[in-house]
């Protein structure tokens, strides 16, 4: 990795000059705003010719342009603010692109098409943990000497001509005649097939939710780098290397960090992955986009830290939920039985009741939601003993409290949890949840040490806040 690969997420600023593919002849000024918060946004001095003949707004596909340092900018699902406005005899109109690509223009989406990705998140460097820099004290002539151990890529995957590894290098900063060295590690997605957009944007999401559920955290990545287009291009007779290109988006995630009581107990880090589940990212490619209910509901929750605690509780629920019925989907009786007794209670009944009896039996199949916490509890840990007696307790407050919340039974209300003892239950769902995500990438199902063991216990009710 390279200095050009530093973090790049604060918002950015670029004036430049901006056009149409149909219309090169109108060039208009204006400055691009990248904003990790609200998105991206360019505000031009003038108006378009589309954008003068539209007053609802209108989807302009591609604007191309060039900013500081005549970089190359394609901004790409493009959508127009609908009017332009007149501010001191000057026309001003404003883009909301989804995409932007800085370094190269393409005139159609499907022209984006790279063999390399490299994406790098805030979190990576405290997931690797791994320090190359030594400092040692040197006595004559006085001062330090720094030196730097360069370390090996980690491969993650490496199936169907698709290789991912984990990459480490450092960069140098300075400031006020200070020098600043920093760690960088990101993750390398080398494809003997080009990847496309759509193709390149999966890869992000998958990192994205592997390393959240690895560190509790959901967070934006830093930079992600295209690189192996077009090896070089002609101009004039000349060949040139292209550059590489960096991918923008308005990429979900947040930035709050972790909360404070699983802080420093992430639930594997690279040593632990290599160790006992180094095939942990090929499951987890497979195994997510079934999983896309599960991790809609659970990184939701990571995100809207501000949110009412009642509110996190009962999400946890519905996860636990949903990943019940994709993973174990458990029934009461088999499809075949039950439909036979549906008819057999149809057919008796008086006909003037049939459709309200048919609707009252539609989902009668289903399970208990105390059963599908039992059962979840027993695919991260055997209950026998004590632990079958402490999940016992902590299954009849869950479902009380989730059945006066749902269905606000007031005959509930003493009985339901709130405050600390509401935070710990939700807590402990939440646990469970991930326990059940690093069993999905292959993990033991008895942990014996680090952040999985924290987890057994604080879901166990031995580890909370009083």
């Amino acid at each position: 990795m390279k200095e050009s690969e530093a973090p790049s997420t604060a918002r950015r600023e670029l004036k430049g000059i901006w056009w149409a593919p149909g219309d090169a002849r109108t060039k208009v000024a204006g400055t691009l705003v990248l904003d990790p918060e609200h998105g991206a946004s360019l505000e031009l001095q003038g108006a378009f010719k589309i954008i003068r003949s539209q007053t609802r707004p209108k989807s302009m596909g591609i604007v191309l342009g060039y900013v500081e340092a005549f970089q190359k900018v394609t901004l790409l699902e493009c959508r127009v603010l609908p009017g332009a406005a007149y501010l001191r005899g000057g026309e001003t109109s404003e883009v909301w692109p989804k995409f932007c690509v800085l370094g190269h223009h393409y005139r159609r989406p499907s022209a984006l098409r790279f063999h390399s990705v490299t994406v790098s998140f805030p979190l990576l460097t405290r997931w690797a943990n791994v320090g190359w820099f030594q400092l040692k004290h040197r006595q004559e002539p006085p001062g330090f000497d720094i030196s730097h151990t360069q370390r090996e890529p980690t491969t993650l995957l490496q199936e169907n001509d698709q290789l991912v590894r984990v990459q480490f290098g450092w960069y140098k900063s300075g400031t006020n005649g200070h020098t600043h060295l920093k760690q960088l590690v990101g993750v390398v997605i080398s494809s003997r097939r080009p990847l496309d957009l759509e193709a390149i944007l999966t890869w992000v999401f998958q990192l994205q939710t592997f390393f959240a559920v690895a560190m509790r955290e959901v967070q934006r990545p830093e930079k992600v780098l295209l690189r192996g287009g077009r090896r070089t291009v002609n101009i004039r007779g000349q060949r040139f290397q292209r550059e590489d290109a960096e991918l923008w988006c308005h990429w979900r995630g947040a930035d709050t960090g972790p909360e404070p009581f699983m802080k420093y107990y992430p639930a594997f880090d690279l040593a632990t992955l290599k160790q006992e589940a180094p095939d942990a990212l090929v499951r987890w490619c497979k195994r997510w986009k079934e999983l896309e209910p599960v991790l809609g509901l659970y990184f939701s929750d990571l995100e809207r830290v501000n949110q009412s605690l009642a509110a996190r509780f009962l999400s946890m629920t519905q996860c636990l939920e949903a990943y019940h019925r994709i993973a174990v989907g458990t029934r009461e009786l088999e499809t075949g039985e039950f439909d036979a007794r549906v008819e057999k209670l149809l057919d008796s009944c008086p006909p003037e009741w049939r459709k309200w009896l048919k609707t009252r039996l539609e989902y009668g199949y289903e399970v208990s939601f105390r059963r599908r916490l039992r059962e979840l509890g027993g695919l991260v840990m055997p209950l026998d003993g004590v632990a079958c007696r402490r999940m016992g307790r902590f299954i009849n407050n869950v479902v009380t409290t989730r059945n006066y919340h749902v269905h606000y039974d007031s005959s509930l209300r003493t009985r339901a949890l709130e405050g600390v003892r509401l935070w710990n239950a939700y807590e402990r769902l939440r646990c469970l949840v991930e326990l059940l995500l690093v069993r999905e990438m292959g993990f033991t199902s008895k942990p014996q040490e680090g952040g999985l063991s924290r987890r057994v216990k604080v879901l166990l009710g031995e580890d909370q806040f009083e």
